[in-house]
């Protein structure tokens, strides 16, 4: 009988360290993803070189698209042009669109 008990108590000692595990790595995986999507907003925003009714060009965004301007072109196309065509494209395709749902 005494076997019965310590096999029972180990059974339930087994699952209550189960359960703490399993809460303790919800919690950790919780708290991850709060704290990254803190740390999205608050880098994404600062990192933001224009806000075009709510569509966001990053700086990263800036640097690829001026990286793919020929050498040759980039003494006549500063990066200050580049967004200013960029924020007239997004206008322009926004423009587009609201004359698309109108008709």
């Amino acid at each position: 009988m005494a076997r019965k008990i310590t096999k029972k108590r180990k059974k339930q000692n087994k699952r209550r360290y189960t359960t703490i595990a399993v809460l303790i790595l919800l919690i950790i995986v919780g708290l991850y993803i709060l704290i990254s999507e803190y740390y999205a907003k608050f880098y994404s925003d600062r990192d933001v070189v224009a806000d075009v009714d709510g569509y966001k060009i990053a700086q990263k965004e800036l640097n690829e698209r001026y990286e793919l301007i020929p050498e040759q072109y980039r003494l006549f196309i500063t990066k200050e042009i580049l967004l200013n065509q960029l924020i007239d494209a997004h206008l322009f395709c926004q423009m587009r669109r609201k004359k698309k749902f109108q008709s």
